[in-house]
């Protein structure tokens, strides 16, 4: 049995300018961390308790609040800290860390060398504008083929890219040369003198960037993945054939219903057959479902927002798996922490699922069964 736990965080809006309660709220976040995956454990009742401790953390997104260099600075210094608080090392913690960007690591001040057509506009109202399918991928494959265009595109995410490009630069992709979707198999267990890095047996963490068509103001339902972040990602997956993957995870920023409709079908139903968990951003509120059809099962979290509003909900999550020898999920745990103001503390939501306490919730065995049933027929 293989225990594979994960830190979910998602939308910090770091802001240039000091920001007391954010500061106020992030500190509380940081000691929830340290307390949630301390030695101790969590303790439920007087003979049980849970012992959380990350092999990885998964940031869905939104890191910045207007993708500006001072902005990542913040963010930075913020990893290191949630680092320190899962007794990872730095160097451990640039390995086990995966992101992608949403909207608000868009730089939303017009670079001084942008087209004058419309840095960020001209391409997303022309594509979204398209009455019919053909004509949509049409000038999709054009944007996406056409190198100024994907630079036009990308050249928006700069501050983001220098930002990763700086800490954990050989987990994340260059936008402009290999596109911003990514791949990774992360090995779990090995040697203890290698972190685990040498071990042919662990998990695969996948990215894909949302955003790199928008950049204004009430675009959701008008935001496009594509086909060709997919068609990289299964071309990079064959060349780890050799590795055990115990499971499969991809993070996006934007949830589904964000994506235009001649994008989010196909895109649905190619990822959800491709990975066993899909992790969102963006709606500012935590949930987990498991979405099942005829050909696949896929669990689906949203991490809620590590910081949106003094007065709005701030939260984040762990989820911990135990796989078997046959790759079968045999137990999975979520934690969902949320932020108290009066106590001005992190304690686990009882508002959604009646769990264990502290917010833990044990999925149903009869989820994880069919989950399994449903993968392993397509093994």
């Amino acid at each position: 049995m293989v225990s594979i736990t994960w830190l979910h965080l998602s939308d910090l809006h770091f802001k240039t300018e000091k920001d007391r309660d954010q500061d106020r709220v992030l500190r509380a976040l940081l000691k929830d961390i340290a307390k949630m995956t301390s030695d101790r454990g969590v303790i439920i009742s007087e003979n049980r308790k849970f012992l959380f401790t990350p092999s990885f953390v998964l940031v869905s997104g939104d890191i910045a609040y207007s993708g500006e260099e001072h902005q990542y600075t913040k963010a930075e210094q913020f990893m290191s800290e949630v680092w320190e608080r899962v007794d990872m090392t730095k160097e451990l913690g640039c390995r086990r860390t995966y992101m992608v960007p949403g909207n608000h690591d868009i730089m939303r001040k017009r670079p001084p060398d942008s087209d004058k057509e419309g840095y960020r506009r001209s391409d997303h109202d022309h594509l979204s504008g398209k009455k019919d399918a053909k004509s949509f991928h049409d000038f999709l494959k054009e944007i996406w083929e056409e190198e100024s265009y994907r630079r036009r595109l990308f050249d928006k995410f700069q501050q983001y890219e220098k930002f990763i490009a700086h800490f954990s630069a050989n987990n994340h992709p260059n936008f402009n040369y290999t596109g911003p979707s990514f791949i990774k198999f992360v090995p779990l267990g090995g040697t203890s003198e290698q972190n685990g890095e040498d071990s042919p047996v662990g998990v695969e963490i996948a990215g894909l960037c949302t955003a790199w068509i928008g950049g204004r103001d009430n675009e959701d339902g008008t935001l496009v993945v594509g086909p060709y972040q997919i068609d990289d990602i299964e071309s990079n997956r064959r060349v780890q054939t050799t590795k055990k993957v115990l499971t499969r995870i991809a993070i996006l920023h934007h949830p589904f219903r964000a994506i235009h409709d001649f994008d989010v079908e196909s895109t649905r139903k190619r990822l959800s057959k491709l990975f066993d968990f899909l992790l969102f951003g963006h709606l500012h509120r935590e949930y987990f479902h498991q979405e099942v059809t005829p050909e696949c099962s896929t669990f689906h979290f949203s991490a809620g927002a590590c910081y949106d509003h003094p007065f709005l909900k701030n939260s984040y999550n762990i989820v911990q798996l135990k796989i078997g020898e046959e790759s079968d999920i045999q137990s999975m745990t979520v934690c969902t922490r949320v932020y108290r103001r009066d106590a001005n503390e992190f304690t686990g939501d009882y508002s959604r699922y009646r769990g264990l306490g502290e917010g833990i919730v044990s999925m149903p065995k009869e989820c994880l069964d069919l989950h399994n049933k449903i993968r392993n027929r397509d093994t």
